[in-house]
């Protein structure tokens, strides 16, 4: 079981945890007007891949300023600050202090000579650290994998979201959102704005070799047939969320 525990307690009424199948795909308005229906369906991978696990939205409006001498971020807006509180290690622990109002420098070397993906790229990377409202309460051993909301929002087109892999016990339950704007320029990513996309995956051993193929390729009738793999192939995992305020 995950508890994504909303450490401020009010934010999950208004920008909650989203399962990841009821985001609409940030293609889908596109692909309507251009197809007359939404075509990112017809490869049953990446749709999977989609609809696979958790959402975490962005807990306010998030404001960053990206030029050659600097980088900046602002929760809440540079005159608004975040209203939102988290709890640090405190005798009381449910007092706490304000979430961070800005976002955390990291240090650049951490992200030099990842590619920004832009056509009018920034001179250098600066990787920026939001601590989250949201903390992983879990009694069992869980990793999740943090990664970009590639099909989710838009803002992937303006800032690299750097994935990771996280493991979670109960002894540990920080969840935080790393991200670099690609080029200068001013952004605002609105309240309820998808920011990461969570997956649970099993740390284990696997073993695999590569070499010259040692069976026939499956081919013919079967495998050719219309949505042969959907039918036959395909697993289907269900991610559970509902809300718990006990």
């Amino acid at each position: 079981m995950i508890h994504f525990s909303d450490m401020s307690r009010r934010v999950y009424s208004v920008n909650p945890v989203e399962k990841a199948n009821r985001v609409e795909g940030a293609h889908k308005k596109t692909q309507i007007e251009k197809h007359g229906r939404e075509t990112f369906v017809d490869c049953p991978g990446i749709f999977d891949y989609k609809n696979t696990g958790w959402v975490i939205t962005a807990w306010d409006e998030i404001k960053v300023y990206c030029s050659a001498e600097a980088t900046m971020a602002y929760v809440g807006g540079q005159k608004r600050p975040s209203p939102w509180h988290t709890p640090q290690p405190t005798k009381d622990p449910m007092e706490g202090y304000e979430l961070p109002k800005k976002g955390t420098h990291m240090s650049p070397d951490i992200t030099d000579g990842i590619p920004p993906g832009h056509q009018c790229p920034v001179k250098r990377l600066q990787p920026l650290h939001f601590a989250a409202p949201w903390c992983i309460e879990t009694d069992e051993e869980i990793s999740l994998l943090l990664l970009p909301p590639t099909y989710h929002s838009d803002i992937v087109n303006d800032f690299i979201v750097y994935p990771g892999i996280v493991d979670y016990t109960s002894k540990f339950s920080t969840l935080n959102v790393i991200m670099s704007p690609k080029r200068e320029g001013t952004f605002v990513i609105k309240a309820g704005t998808p920011l990461l996309h969570v997956i649970p995956i099993e740390k284990k051993t696997y073993n695999a070799t590569y070499g010259p193929a040692k069976k026939p390729i499956m081919g013919g009738i079967i495998a050719s047939c219309n949505q042969f793999y959907r039918k036959y192939v395909m697993k289907r995992s269900k991610y559970n969320l509902e809300l718990d305020e006990e």
